[in-house]
């Protein structure tokens, strides 16, 4: 569950998510609160940048975990893919770039609901987030572009593939 924009645990982690942060009425709620977007806007706060929070610390304090178990392979991945996007230090990273998505989104003067989207990566692309405000039908779009499996499967060869040729190397 990292994000692997095709595989069955990103579109349930996407459900999760999109089911979080939704404006939905009808008392089906995943986290209690009618409509869950309210849980998250009590602690817009979280999501402002001088808070300097991870987005990792804070899926993990409101029980977000991939594949719905803290620490269940899914998770690991959730957690690795979410610090793959960099942390708060820095102010143009994807963490960054969704950290204030999110927070924007939270501001229930301007929006009902925050809804995210993924698309595969480009060929030889990187992660990238991109907020799509929509004032008009108060919706926050959230565009995430992540690797498909068989991108991360390439890569993974890839690598493998240079740390096993620098290790021969090494041999001589």
């Amino acid at each position: 569950m990292g994000m692997i924009w095709n595989s069955e645990a990103t579109l349930n982690m996407l459900q999760r998510i999109n089911s979080e942060f939704s404006n939905d009425m009808s008392g089906s709620t995943p986290n209690g609160s009618v409509p869950p977007i309210a849980k998250w806007r009590a602690m817009r706060s979280n999501f402002d940048k001088t808070n300097h929070k991870e987005l990792k610390d804070i899926a993990k304090s409101n029980q977000l975990f991939g594949g719905g178990t803290m620490g269940s392979p899914n998770d690991v991945k959730w957690q690795a893919w979410l610090g793959y996007l960099g942390n708060s230090s820095g102010s143009s990273s994807n963490h960054e770039k969704l950290r204030k998505a999110i927070y924007d989104g939270l501001d229930g003067s301007k929006f009902d609901a925050i809804y995210f989207s993924l698309v595969p990566l480009k060929k030889n692309g990187n992660i990238k987030v991109t907020a799509y405000p929509d004032e008009d039908d108060r919706i926050m779009g959230v565009l995430i572009e992540t690797p498909t499996v068989d991108q991360v499967r390439a890569s993974l060869k890839k690598k493998a593939g240079a740390k096993n040729k620098a290790k021969a190397k090494k041999k001589l």
